[in-house]
């Protein structure tokens, strides 16, 4: 078969996996299944000792809240549905990597065209509690991954790790977070009969000292001539990485891709909640950075 090209770069096919074992991983027993990209989607559970549901597709689009689907922090939907949000629903981690006098964009479990030789894994602890994604881009010498839990206090636990396993320093920009995050106040049927009009009356604000945001409805939805002020907010906030911009929308995502200085955004009215975090790594050989969003 004649190679295809993206550009000049040849197309990389994706190497047979979907064979599981058990191993350890940070000292905890996980299950891991090697290049799960290759399956068709499955769905699965992120338990918790609480009132967290979370399901996660493996193509990465997901849906969480606690109590019940009116309390959702990504939309209730169904799962084939989720599968498809992967695009525009739940984590989104892109990099900018200088190396041998280049700039190359990585975006990590993309479901695009890939150029780069990568192993996808995915891994599960024994309890059910944790589920880690994992890619491996042979060609950047960069380990990837995020770790999804959850905790009573903090709510819910986005832990993002990159590490560097080359053999010479890399500077890298990093811009990482989640999309389409709903304010308190959104039930299910508003989901789903009413979103366009819900997208309207979304606002957040931003907290950058904090390297948080709060994302609220302007107003409850009532056609009803009273004040009906929303007084319950959704709470994104990270740790880990240093003086981080902080973007509240999508808006800016294409420019990162292109190399382009990003602006620091307070305020967002009428769009989908995102919660973004931008920063400048250097990372030396054998060394890995830690980060961390919760919502």
């Amino acid at each position: 078969m004649a190679g295809i090209y993206w550009g000049d770069s040849p197309v990389e096919q994706a190497k047979d996996g979907g064979q599981g074992e058990l191993v350890f991983r940070d000292g905890e027993l996980f299950y891991k299944i090697s290049n799960y990209h290759t399956m068709p989607p499955f769905f699965m559970s992120v338990v918790s000792g609480s009132d967290h549901w979370m399901f996660v597709s493996s193509f990465g689009g997901l849906t969480c809240g606690r109590g019940n689907p009116d309390n959702a922090l990504f939309p209730y939907y169904t799962d084939d549905k989720i599968h498809d949000a992967c695009t525009t629903t739940g984590p989104q981690s892109l990099f900018l990597v200088e190396k041998n006098d280049r700039t190359y964009l990585w975006k990590p479990f993309d479901r695009d065209v890939n150029v780069y030789k990568i192993e996808r894994n995915l891994y599960k602890n024994a309890i059910g509690n944790k589920l880690v994604f994992e890619e491996i881009n042979h060609d950047l010498e960069l380990v990837f991954s995020y770790t999804w839990s959850n905790n009573e206090k903090f709510g819910f636990v986005k832990k993002s790790t990159l590490c560097n396993v080359g053999s010479g320093p890399l500077q890298i920009d990093i811009l990482d977070g989640l999309r389409n995050l709903l304010p308190a106040g959104v039930t299910q049927a508003l989901q789903t009969g009413m979103s366009t009009l819900v997208d309207a009356y979304k606002q957040a604000e931003a907290f950058p000292d904090q390297s948080a945001a709060v994302y609220t409805m302007s107003s409850t939805l009532t056609d009803r001539a009273e004040p009906s002020e929303a007084l319950k907010a959704t709470v994104a906030w990270s740790t880990g990485l240093e003086n981080a911009k902080i973007l509240l929308s999508e808006d800016q995502v294409s420019a990162f891709c292109a190399g382009e200085t990003l602006t620091s955004e307070t305020q967002k009215h009428g769009k989908r909640g995102a919660f973004f975090v931008s920063s400048s790594q250097l990372l030396i050989p054998g060394e890995d950075k830690h980060w961390y969003i919760t919502a």
